[in-house]
């Protein structure tokens, strides 16, 4: 018995390989940070000295949601004699509940090892100390940003983490990095929300690492430059990325640096209810002397001014293919007068990064105060659930269900009352449990007949796309830039290893095919399937993540996608689907024209078109139009839309207290505080499932998750202290187009069902076919006229907005 129990350990201790530590694991993450259910990035140490030279694999081992093995890999060239470093990429465990911070249940989760060119484990890599989930940092029902801050010194953030800060939509936690611990690929800021560049050159990066910026930005990322003060010109280092043509420096009195408005100051003073805070804030803000290095700069065209300091242009934005690029005219991390205060900057990164929030600090002690009651909250509600539902195969599933019942009821009176009159009749009753029994295994025969039958089949996909396109800054045209994330449910009738790989993209970017992970939160542990597979992980410079063999087992398996391509020339027959248009925008109010053409090739739902308006005063207003249909191949006239037609003219959602139902066209300020977040129905508790998930991407979740960061915090109704609610989007962030609007650029949001995935994805070379909902996100350029100096004098009122559309 001892030697057959020897035997059977004898395959497992070789699958596991030789315990021989050849290098460490340097990091996980940034700064020691992940966030669960996205990329995360890992440095890893080899040290070489006793391997052969040539090329090795490393291999993270982890699970999917089915409980198979899925070894996420990267091939290494090894020359030998040293201590050589390499960056891995992988998706944790979605359903562990994210790595542990417990050093011993890590080493079970988290088996990194590295193998030879023959498959053979040569050692294993030793691990670091355990990451940080990005939701342990802020105990608090409300989501998280995370922005990457790479400043010689410490970013002040004091605010965020205080119990009595209301009036933001998410808790922000700066991630302290050096140039040299920035990704090397798009993948590593999957993670991150933005980029705050502080006090080192940009030529601090190799040329791997600024492309994968490069990329993060123009993908709808978003990277803020703070002016050097010590060596401005070196700005000019960043390019085409750079929204101002730097003139010089000078230097500014910083007394007013809280004060609103466009002449003395630029970040609106938090509301402080509380006093110990107010006395904080007030011991060192309203004290501020001395003086700082401001850039003195022109904006690039399609920049625009959104702050000026003492008349000069501060606050610089400009549209990066779909993200965003800001200029900030001082670095106030680096100021020696600014940096060693700790609390007030809450409402200057709302400002610096364009987070439409209200940083309010109430005194918990106190529930009878106002404002305390206008932040009460019901709970969190996730939109991320949303994007789930469309990877289920319904009708497959439909299908099977009905022929379980069918045979169940067809068994059930056969094997039973059926089969026992018959016998009776002939008076052989005695023979019914024979009979049963006989019925059943041919019941049973027949049923893995049927089944088998209806199993089989082409491949059938059902999806959860969004397709985002805009102006690539690379080619300097608008036929570039486009990227398609996928949640997919693939349905194979096969059993085996089945190839399923991506077509069409750029082979100069990364694109992606991957076991979908989501988000922990989104799923109870369950496990059953078993076998194993390999993910390629690629970086820059190579060939994308593609042609995977995964394991079927004639059933459904959730994967996701990323294509990163071009959308290429209208009159080309593998043109993708798109918007054109060429919209402008008058010099003031809030006249909008140009027409927007719909060549998708479907007919598109719920459309939200936003766009910002500068107003007299420095002031600037996000203005956003719904349109509840446009059909395919037709045009959208904006002049004529914004304020419908005479039968149907588009309500003022400030005038008239107006909803976006049915067939009504609805316009209004997407960022003004009381209007669109106290309107709207979903914010309220219609179509909210169980646990506080919100289960359909409809209009009301659509623009929620596309313009997250423009919408202003949700407070209580009056009268209903309990009506608000912490909007969180697990799994859901790289819906946002925020920083596109952010930066001046019309942004075009609607969505499709029963459409095909707009970029083909294969099955062992053949494509998949099946339908799904597609979210098509456009970005276009908007012309903006210049104002003249009777523009900006005589546009004093900003209500004019109201007073220039229709009223029912």
């Amino acid at each position: 018995m001892f030697v057959w129990c020897l035997l059977l350990a004898v395959p497992a201790f070789a699958q596991q390989g030789p315990a021989v530590a050849v290098g460490q694991i340097e990091s996980i993450g940034i700064n020691n940070f992940y966030r669960p259910g996205d990329w995360v990035p890992m440095r890893v140490r080899i040290d070489s000295q006793s391997l052969d030279p040539g090329t090795y694999t490393v291999r993270i081992e982890q699970r999917d949601l089915d409980g198979q093995k899925v070894f996420w890999t990267r091939a290494v060239p090894i020359t030998g004699g040293g201590q050589e470093r390499f960056e891995v990429y992988f998706m944790p465990d979605p359903l562990d509940g994210g790595l542990s911070s417990n050093p011993a249940e890590l080493r079970r989760q988290l088996r990194v090892t590295l193998a030879d060119d023959d498959g053979r484990e040569v050692g294993l890599l030793q691990l670091p100390t355990p990451p940080r989930s990005s939701e342990a940092i802020f105990n608090s029902a409300r989501d998280i940003r995370l922005v990457i801050a790479v400043s010689p010194k410490p970013v002040p953030t004091g605010d965020y983490g205080d119990r009595g800060l209301r009036g933001i939509s998410e808790d922000v936690a700066f991630l302290a990095a050096r140039p040299a611990d920035l990704p090397q690929s798009v993948l590593g800021y999957d993670m991150a929300d933005a980029v705050l560049w502080g006090d080192y050159s940009v030529d601090e990066l190799d040329p791997v690492q600024k492309r994968a910026l490069d990329e993060f930005v123009a993908r709808g990322g978003h990277l803020v430059i703070m002016q050097r003060p010590a060596e401005p010109q070196t700005v000019l280092q960043w390019g085409a990325l750079l929204p101002v043509n730097l003139t010089g420096t000078t230097q500014v009195d910083l007394p007013g640096l809280l004060s609103p408005g466009d002449t003395r100051g630029w970040a609106v003073e938090p509301t402080v209810r509380n006093q110990e805070t107010r006395e904080a804030i007030d011991k060192v803000w309203p004290r501020i002397r001395g003086t700082a290095t401001l850039g003195t700069a022109t904006p690039k065209d399609g920049a625009i001014v959104e702050t000026r300091w003492e008349g000069m242009p501060f606050v610089v934005r400009k549209t990066y293919g779909t993200g965003a690029v800001t200029w900030l005219g001082i670095d106030v991390v680096a100021n020696p007068t600014l940096s060693p205060i700790s609390r007030g900057w809450a409402g200057i990164w709302s400002n610096v990064f364009g987070w439409n929030d209200d940083p309010t600090f109430i005194d918990d002690l106190n529930p009878d105060d106002d404002t305390r009651q206008a932040f009460q909250s019901a709970g969190p509600r996730d939109f991320g659930t949303a994007l789930l539902d469309g990877m289920k195969q319904s009708g497959k599933s439909a299908a099977l269900v009905g022929i379980a019942i069918l045979f169940f009821v067809g068994y059930w009176l056969v094997a039973g009352p059926g089969v026992y009159l018959y016998l009776a009749t002939k008076k052989r009753a005695s023979l019914s449990w024979f009979a049963f029994g006989a019925a059943a295994l041919a019941a049973t025969v027949l049923t893995l007949g049927i089944v088998s039958l209806v199993l089989r089949g082409d491949p059938q996909v059902a999806h959860q796309t969004l397709l985002r396109g805009g102006f690539d800054p690379r080619l300097g045209t608008n036929d570039g830039m486009a990227v398609a994330y996928s949640n997919v449910g693939l349905y194979i009738p096969s059993d085996g290893d089945q190839t399923i790989a991506l077509e069409g993209f750029d082979e100069t970017n990364l694109s992606t095919v991957t076991p979908y992970i989501g988000h922990p939160r989104h799923y109870e542990q369950s496990r059953s399937s078993s076998g194993s597979y390999e993910i390629n992980v690629r970086t820059a410079g190579e060939v994308g993540v593609g042609a995977e063999d995964i394991p079927f087992r004639s059933t459904l398996k959730k994967l996701e996608t990323v294509w990163r391509g071009n959308l290429g020339p209208a009159s080309s027959e593998n043109a993708l689907p798109r918007i054109e248009g060429a919209p402008k925008l008058a010099a003031t109010g809030t006249r909008i024209s140009g027409k927007l053409l719909n060549v998708t090739g479907q007919n598109l739902e719920s459309v939200w078109i936003a766009y910002r308006q500068p107003m007299s005063g420095g002031a600037w207003w996000d203005q956003l139009l719904f349109i509840p249909t446009w059909e395919n191949g037709t045009e959208i006239d904006l002049a004529v839309a914004a304020r419908g037609t005479e039968n149907n003219p588009t309500r003022n959602i400030v005038a008239n207290n107006a909803r976006p139902f049915a067939n009504q066209q609805v316009i209004g300020r997407l960022d003004a505080p009381g209007f669109w977040p106290l309107k709207m129905p979903f914010l309220r508790g219609i179509n909210i499932a169980g646990g506080g998930q919100v289960d359909e991407l409809d209009a009301g979740a659509l623009v929620m998750l596309s313009f997250f960061d423009r919408f202003p915090v949700v407070r209580n109704e009056q009268n209903n202290s309990r009506s608000r609610i912490d909007p969180r989007r697990l799994n859901a962030r790289h819906y946002d187009v925020s920083n596109a609007l952010l930066s001046g650029s019309l942004v075009v949001v609607g969505m499709a069902e029963d459409a095909p995935m707009p970029v083909p994805l294969t099955v062992n070379e053949d494509e998949a076919t099946g339908d799904g909902t597609v979210v098509y996100q456009f970005v276009l350029p908007l012309e903006r006229e210049t104002p003249t100096a009777s523009d900006t004098t005589a546009d004093t009122a900003p209500q004019a907005e109201v007073d220039d559309l229709p009223r029912e």
